[in-house]
C-alpha cells in the first residue's frame, strides 16, 4: 500500500493547514469518498483484493450512520477493527454529542475512537480525515500544546482478529475484508474455507462485552446463503441478530452485494435456538425436494461408466420443456427421473426473472445434472406439480421474494425452497 503514501500525505497536510474552511472543495472531497478514489488509482485491483482493502461506499456509510444515530453518549467508545482510512468512524464522530472547542473534541474523539488496521498508511489516512472533520466543525485552532496527530492514538496498527480489542467498546463497526480464508480448527459453525468477513463477525461477538452493539457491512452470502446458516444460528445464541439493510452492488467497481448486520450481545448465550424462524405458510419446499445437481464437470470425466442424458445451462431452454436431450455424459451419481423441474443457479438481482426454469417431462431415461443446475423435484411426483411451479416463478412476487431474501449471484437451495407457494 506504499504507493497510497503521497495521497495521506495531502491529506495531512490539509489537516494542518492554517486555515479550514467547512464548505471548502478539498475538504469535502477529504471526507466524501476521495479515498477510495485514490486508492484505486493508486494500488492495482489485485493487490487490493489481496488485502481486502475496499473502502466503504457513501451510500453504505450514510446507512451504517443511520443505525448509530441516537445511541451514542459520552461514554461510548467505537471500535472499527478493519478501519482502512476511517469511514466508518467518521460516521461515528457525526453522531457523538457535540463538544464545547474543538481542543475537546479532539480530546473527546481521541479516547472515544478507536481503530485498527495492518497497514499504517490507512491509520495516517484515518487520523488525518477525523482532525479534518473536528476542525470542519470548529471555528477555533487546534492547540498549539499538543499534537492533534498524537491524541488520536486510539486508531493503530494492528489485526482485528484478536479478541482481546473487542471488552472496551461499546460499539464495533466494521467493515471487513470479504476473501476466503481457511477457517480455524476450534471454530464451532464451519470448516474448510469461510469468508473472512464472516471471521471478523464471531471475533467481534465473542470478543465483546454485554450490550455492546455491533453494526457491520456484510457480503450478502453471509445473511442469505445456505452454507452460513449454522454460523447465523451460531449469533442468534448470543444475542439479537437482524439485517435491516440489504444494497445492491457494494460500488462500480466491485460487483458484490452486502447487507447489513446488526446485532446487540445478551449477557448469557440462549439455549436450543433455531437457526431460522420457521414460516407458517406453505412454501416450495413443501411441496418439492430442491437439491443441486451433483455432475461436477471438473470433478466427474469420462471413464467406465455408462453414458446418460446430460443436462447443463446450456441445453435447458429458458422458461422450456424438455423430455429428451441427445447430449451424454460418463457417470455413475445420483441421477433425477422426470418428471422435474431444473432452474439456473446464476441469478442476479438486475434480472426481470430470479429464478429461470426448464420443465423436464417424463421421459425413457434418469438425467444426469450439472451442478449449475437446481433440481425440484415434485414430492407427488406429478407433472402437473411442477407445471404449477413453473407459473409460480413467472409471477413477480416470486422474484421479488427472492431479491429480498438472496443477492449474490448464485441461488441457493435454501432460498428457492423457501419461496411462497402461492
Amino acid at each position: 500500500m506504499l504507493a497510497f503514501r503521497k495521497y495521506v500525505r495531502d491529506l495531512e497536510a490539509l489537516a494542518r493547514a492554517d486555515s479550514l474552511s467547512p464548505g471548502a472543495a478539498s475538504v469535502l472531497a477529504a471526507l466524501n469518498g476521495q479515498p477510495a478514489i485514490e486508492l484505486r488509482r493508486a494500488v492495482s485491483l489485485a493487490k487490493r483484493r489481496e488485502a481486502g482493502a475496499f473502502f466503504t461506499p457513501p451510500h453504505v456509510v450514510a446507512t451504517v450512520r443511520s443505525r448509530l444515530r441516537g445511541t451514542l453518549s459520552h461514554t461510548s467508545v467505537i471500535l472499527d477493527p478493519a478501519c482502512g482510512a476511517g469511514d466508518l468512524l467518521l460516521a461515528a464522530a457525526l453522531e457523538l454529542p457535540p463538544e464545547s472547542s474543538l481542543d475537546a473534541r479532539i480530546r473527546s474523539w481521541g479516547r472515544r475512537l478507536q481503530g485498527l488496521d495492518l497497514h499504517s498508511e490507512f491509520i495516517d489516512a484515518a487520523r488525518a480525515r477525523i482532525l479534518i472533520l473536528a476542525r470542519s466543525l470548529s471555528s477555533d485552532s487546534p492547540s498549539p500544546a499538543d499534537s492533534p496527530a498524537s491524541l488520536l492514538n486510539g486508531l493503530r496498527v494492528g489485526s482485528g482478529l484478536e479478541e482481546g480489542h473487542y471488552p472496551a467498546a461499546t460499539h464495533i463497526v466494521m467493515n471487513p475484508p470479504f476473501g476466503q480464508v481457511p477457517a480455524p480448527l476450534d471454530l464451532p459453525w464451519a470448516t474448510g474455507m469461510i469468508n473472512r468477513a464472516a471471521l471478523f463477525i464471531w471475533t467481534a461477538i465473542t470478543g465483546m462485552r454485554p450490550s455492546a452493539r455491533l453494526v457491520a457491512v456484510i457480503p450478502d452470502v453471509l445473511r442469505s446463503g445456505t452454507r452460513y446458516r449454522r454460523f447465523r444460528s451460531a449469533i442468534r445464541a448470543c444475542g439479537d441478530l437482524s439485517f435491516p439493510v440489504v444494497h445492491d452492488r457494494f460500488d462500480e467497481a466491485t460487483d458484490v452485494h452486502t447487507a447489513l448486520l446488526d446485532f446487540v450481545r445478551r449477557s448469557q448465550p440462549a439455549v436450543g435456538l433455531s437457526s431460522e424462524v420457521a414460516s407458517q405458510r406453505a412454501i416450495v419446499g413443501d411441496l418439492f425436494a430442491v437439491k443441486v445437481g451433483p455432475l461436477v464437470p471438473f470433478r466427474h470425466t469420462d471413464g467406465d461408466v455408462p453414458r446418460l442424458p446430460y443436462l447443463h445451462p446450456g441445453n435447458c431452454p429458458r422458461w422450456g420443456t424438455l423430455d429428451s436431450v441427445s447430449e451424454t455424459r460418463a457417470f455413475s451419481g445420483t441421477t433425477f427421473a422426470a418428471p422435474f423441474v431444473v432452474v439456473r443457479r446464476t441469478s442476479r438481482p438486475e434480472d426481470r426473472y430470479r429464478a429461470v426454469p426448464t420443465l423436464i417431462v417424463n421421459g425413457p431415461q434418469t438425467f444426469a445434472i450439472e451442478n449449475h443446475l437446481l433440481v425440484a423435484i415434485p414430492r407427488d411426483k406429478s407433472l402437473s406439480r411442477c407445471k404449477q411451479l413453473v407459473a409460480l416463478l413467472r409471477r413477480p412476487a416470486s422474484s421479488l421474494w427472492l431479491n429480498e431474501t438472496i443477492r449474490c449471484r448464485h441461488l441457493t437451495v435454501a432460498a428457492v425452497a423457501g419461496i411462497p407457494w402461492e
